[in-house]
């Protein structure tokens, strides 16, 4: 066994890029497992670059070199849509010989393929590396693929969970043209980014299916298109010799959409990700409650702020909850809930040493949740709903702060401010367990499970 973790492979990643052009969870740890596998294998890295121009034609090409890693692009890659979907599926696709794919393998000669995302990379990369008998695995960040908008939150903020081509044509009719993505994906533009809008605005009333028919200009060509494009990334998801889901979450929603081979449960983590675990104190008088993200419906927050609503109504006003990611500024409507902005990664630990406790209270199908990881890393508890991906971790220190419910959300915070003592035991939880999630000992597992 110990030979096998020790054998040098050649592996080759898909990427959408690296930092700073490209941002996010999955560019993070993407980069992160790459910079611990180059110390004991061969790592070549492929990524969607620019359009030269207007055919929709791709081909291979050396990028640069970074870090000693060698570093391929595709050009006139897939459209890349990120979160702001597509309004155009039949344009999606670019062709690219079977010839040129056949060739960069046999330049590279990778024993592994591990594609983090479908998005800009054509059909024939992966049916090519099975005719090839070349092992390929994706690693399931988010739900494009199975979901066009990436994470089953439609264009009103809504959850979906039964994409189909109907819905899916409504949900995407206000998503930018091809160029404006094509535009927004260009390597010498991506260092301005910020210009671009971040998301575009939509109708927040809610319209019936037949005024929705009419606004989306539904036709049968274009739910024709939407179903095409939706198998079309169906068959490739289920070409891979093995999934790698980052909880039990994104496995059970992958697995409601379409068959899977084989796969594993794995938590991903990042090199930010550290050991520092640290001995609670909690002052009775005041629980710091922390919330970190969008404070859209989907993300729960309005459910977390109903509920503290109420219970300071009740009378139960021993709590302070911070809010961070977005505006700064005191709620108008609570005065214990209080803005604080956003934070850069050498705030970090600033910020979650003010928190005494975490709360992640997702509506929607969370693929995983890092802030939950980062927080536990410091020792602080989280509560998680049963949507959280990260619920996996959080069950091994005590189930009782994963909840299913409003109702049963608010009964475990109402029992915490009556009790700390109930904080300071989840604490003791964290540092009593071995921590094992460092980027050093994941790729040894990753390793293990998807490539050999």
């Amino acid at each position: 066994m110990i030979i096998l973790y020790t054998l040098k492979l050649r592996i080759l990643h898909y990427i959408l890029g690296f930092p700073p052009e490209r941002t996010g969870g999955m560019t993070k740890y993407a980069t992160d497992l790459i910079r611990v596998q180059k110390k004991n294998n061969k790592v070549f890295v492929l990524f969607p670059g620019g359009y030269i121009h207007l055919r929709r034609k791709c081909w291979v090409s050396f990028a640069y070199t970074r870090e000693q890693v060698i570093c391929y692009k595709i050009n006139n890659p897939c459209v890349i849509p990120l979160l702001y979907g597509i309004k155009r599926p039949d344009k999606v696709f670019h062709t690219i010989d079977e010839s040129v794919v056949i060739n960069f393998y046999n330049s590279v000669k990778p024993d592994v393929i591990h594609v983090h995302t479908l998005m800009g990379l054509p059909k024939a990369f992966i049916s090519v590396a099975k005719k090839m008998h070349i092992r390929i695995v994706y690693t399931s960040h988010d739900y494009f693929g199975i979901c066009l908008r990436v994470n089953f939150v439609n264009d009103r903020g809504k959850v979906c969970e039964t994409p189909n081509p109907y819905l899916c044509s409504i949900c995407n009719s206000s998503a930018p043209k091809t160029l404006f993505l094509k535009l927004r994906n260009m390597p010498t533009l991506l260092k301005y980014k910020n210009v671009f809008p971040s998301k575009l605005k939509y109708n927040s009333h809610s319209i019936s299916c037949t005024s929705a028919l009419v606004q989306t200009n539904t036709t049968p060509h274009n739910l024709n298109s939407y179903g095409k494009l939706l198998d079309t990334y169906i068959t490739m998801l289920e070409q891979f010799d093995i999934i790698h889901f980052n909880s039990t979450v994104a496995k059970e929603v992958y697995e409601s959409h379409l068959k899977i081979n084989k796969s594993v449960v794995l938590p991903i983590t990042h090199q930010g990700i550290m050991d520092r675990r640290k001995i609670l104190h909690v002052d009775g008088s005041c629980i710091k409650i922390g919330f970190i993200g969008s404070i859209a419906p989907y993300k729960g927050f309005p459910l977390l702020k109903n509920i503290l609503r109420d219970l300071s109504s009740q009378g139960y006003n021993n709590w302070l909850l911070s809010v961070w990611g977005g505006p700064k500024g005191t709620d108008k409507e609570c005065n214990n809930i209080v803005y604080k902005g956003k934070f850069t990664a050498r705030q970090l630990e600033q910020v979650y040493q003010s928190m005494d406790l975490l709360i992640v209270p997702s509506i929607w199908k969370e693929t995983f949740s890092l802030i939950t990881l980062e927080a536990l890393s410091f020792g602080v508890p989280v509560i998680v709903s049963k949507n959280v991906g990260a619920k996996d971790i959080v069950s091994q220190y005590d189930p009782h702060f994963v909840f299913d419910s409003s109702e049963s959300l608010k009964e475990l915070i109402f029992q915490i401010l009556l009790d700390q003592e109930i904080l300071k035991e989840f604490n003791k939880n964290i540092l009593d367990q071995p921590w094992k999630h460092s980027v050093e000992i994941h790729a040894q597992i990753i390793k293990k499970e998807l490539y050999l």
